[in-house]
């Protein structure tokens, strides 16, 4: 008998849309459309499919939210190009990956590092060839001073995205420059953690400055080695204030746990207080009650005393009557 097992893949359940998703996609990754070509109709596709209009209808809204597809009115539906894909789309799948910070800026620096060397190269062969780059780069370094010396944070970190952004766009591979507004989000707020972390905010612009004179050396061992130098003073920076957080944490957390403890003691003391405060009570009942057994007694030793006081001259008197009825007989 013959083991079929490793053969077999589990049956996925699916719906009618996702089928018709994965069809149009083997179609569009088979060349079958190329970027540019109009797709057929909705009725078109159904009867080529075998599924409903409004399952092709629903195909389509996704893929036009993705780029994959781009509609126009009157004309019809298109298959998009690299430049339609949705940046939202893959900012979302980053942001739901819960990629730990390090490595997104590993990914950063392993995209601009090769175009900071590239740039770098055709510096030492070709200078000519980077001079519009490089003038670009002092722009952006003029702006960074005038934004620093105004104190404008927010222009300070435009500018050091805009640095950073030139350098990529400076080796013309789109998919670089594409991934690089993709992480427009998070860079932005990588920088304006980086930069909070600085005492010195003058250094901001030193080392960018730093960056272009090694472009403008055309020494690859200088220019590897100062990028690599930026990135690892920037995930420094951002340990530093994770470090900070955790231990603002940590100290809060200590001092609810202080709070709690210094309110407990607070009401054992007052529960001490209460239990004596109760103890005296029963003391002094008891004190009262010992009184009030005292007086109780007293009453009646008095009341015993009075009795027999009075049984005495009742005694004396019938002594008498009976002696008078004697010495008559």
């Amino acid at each position: 008998m013959n083991n079929s097992s490793s053969t077999l893949k589990p049956i996925r359940k699916t719906t009618v849309v996702n089928q018709a998703m994965d069809q149009l996609k083997e179609l569009i990754a088979s060349g079958q459309y190329k970027p540019g070509d109009k797709l057929p109709t909705e009725s078109e596709l159904a009867a080529q499919l075998g599924v409903g209009r409004s399952s092709i209808r629903e195909t389509i809204k996704v893929f036009n939210y993705l780029g994959v597809l781009v509609s126009k009115s009157a004309k019809g539906t298109f298959v998009g190009s690299r430049s339609s894909i949705s940046r939202e789309a893959l900012t979302w799948a980053m942001l739901l990956g819960q990629d730990d910070i390090d490595m997104l800026i590993d990914l950063r620096g392993a995209i601009e590092l090769w175009c900071f060397l590239q740039l770098t190269i055709r510096q030492r062969e070709t200078p000519e060839a980077t001079k519009d780059v490089l003038a670009d780069l002092d722009t952006i370094l003029v702006a960074m001073d005038k934004a620093l010396e105004a104190n404008d944070a927010s222009a300070v970190i435009q500018a050091d995205f805009d640095f950073h952004k030139r350098i990529i766009t400076s080796v013309s591979n789109e998919l670089f420059a594409d991934y690089y507004d993709t992480l427009r989000a998070f860079l932005f707020k990588e920088i304006e953690k980086s930069q909070g972390e600085y005492q010195d905010r003058s250094k901001i612009l030193a080392e960018h400055q730093e960056l272009a004179a090694a472009i403008r050396s055309g020494n690859i061992e200088q220019a590897a080695s100062v990028y690599m130098a930026h990135i690892e003073n920037i995930k420094n920076l951002l340990n530093r204030d994770e470090a900070a957080n955790v231990q603002g944490n940590n100290d809060a957390a200590a001092k609810a746990a202080g709070d709690v403890r210094a309110g407990a003691d607070v009401g054992a003391d007052a529960a001490t207080t209460a239990a004596g405060a109760d103890a005296n009570d029963v003391d002094d009942g008891a004190d009262a009650n010992d009184a009030d057994d005292g007086a109780d007694a007293k009453s009646g030793e008095n009341a015993v005393s009075v009795s027999s006081a009075g049984d005495t001259p009742t005694q004396g008197c019938a002594s008498k009557q009976g002696g008078a009825s004697k010495a008559s007989d």
